[in-house]
């Protein structure tokens, strides 16, 4: 059994960070901004910066674990968790987890949450063992083979497209996100520091990040990613679909379809073998427009969830 030492997080592992978390990506799979690119100090988020809020264990001079907490204002913090493969289901992973929910109750929002893929059972069993979390939700990585013919996208009458315009646009896209996601499970209050943030990441492209309006009024919205690091360290180009919304009044008009297939289209044009996007698990709605178009499951993803805020309350 390897045992590590857990420690904050401090500026000078990052550059040790790619060993590990490309590994654990080859055999857990490649959520979307989990990669080194992403993973840094510099471009975190400044809400639960690294320092404060990551940790790593270190074995044998190497780093064997990652841990950090992100944040949906308001609504519920996630972890983030990388163990090397041939360390785990020992004491690593428990202690990582312990550690996050210290850090978490120093948060106002009321829940921690941690995300599991099928290849992550020593995770699952980790928060299993007296760690207080179970599974509250399920949503599947969907994905799609882009070796196909892909009908041409029809907008409602009167609907035009466009790449986002930069800065002018930031407000708008702000308010726009919202309106679309702010019932999703799961969301926070999205900000225009949130909205800034995504798109100064790494690898953003505007041109992928597609408004529709009518009258200049913004309708809903697709936002596209190529994921170049995935591709150069897995082999094979599969883009990310981060973002699919449209405002409730212009929904189960062909406009989400609309938008859909006209990313698919753009990410194919650019060379993308395959595309995967998110799908929370009880949305029946989003699963027959994306099953619609070819896409199928691909991966299972179980939400552990941990209360917080009771236990914040009971040592006041």
């Amino acid at each position: 059994m390897i045992r590590a030492r857990i420690r904050d997080f401090r500026r000078s592992d990052a550059p040790r960070l790619a060993p590990l978390v490309y590994a654990c990506n080859r055999v857990d799979g490649w959520a979307f901004r989990e990669t080194v690119e992403i993973l840094t100090p510099d471009q975190a988020d400044p809400s639960v910066p690294p320092e404060q809020y990551w940790l790593v264990a270190e074995s044998g001079g190497k780093l064997v674990g990652l841990a950090g907490l992100g944040r949906e204002t308001g609504t519920r913090l996630y972890a983030l968790l990388w163990v090397a493969p041939d360390c785990r289901g020992g004491p690593i992973e428990v202690e990582l987890i312990e550690g996050l929910c210290s850090k978490a109750k120093g948060l106002p929002e009321p829940y921690l949450d941690v995300a599991v893929r099928p290849t992550q059972s020593t995770y699952a069993a980790a928060l299993e063992s007296g760690q207080a979390f179970t599974v509250v939700r399920t949503w599947y990585v969907m994905r799609i083979e882009l070796d196909r013919d892909l009908p041409p996208p029809f907008y409602p009458r009167g609907v035009t497209v466009r790449s986002f315009a930069g800065a002018q646009d930031e407000a708008m896209l702000t308010t726009l996100i919202h309106d679309c996601f702010w019932d999703h499970w799961g969301e926070g209050t999205h900000t225009l520091e949130d909205t800034r943030y995504g798109v100064q990441l790494p690898g953003f492209d505007p041109q992928l990040l597609l408004v529709a309006e009518r009258d200049r009024q913004p309708l809903g919205y697709v936002w596209s990613w190529t994921n170049e690091p995935r591709t150069a360290v897995a082999g094979r180009s599969c883009a990310y679909i981060g973002d699919l919304g449209v405002r409730a009044a212009f929904r189960r008009q062909g406009l989400g379809r609309a938008l859909l297939l006209q990313s698919l289209r753009d990410l194919k044009a650019r060379g993308m073998g395959a595309a995967e996007l998110d799908m929370d698990g009880p949305n029946e709605n989003a699963r027959r427009l994306y099953e619609s178009v070819g896409f199928y499951p691909y991966q299972e993803v179980r939400w552990y969830r941990r209360e917080l805020r009771d236990e914040t309350e009971g040592k006041k």
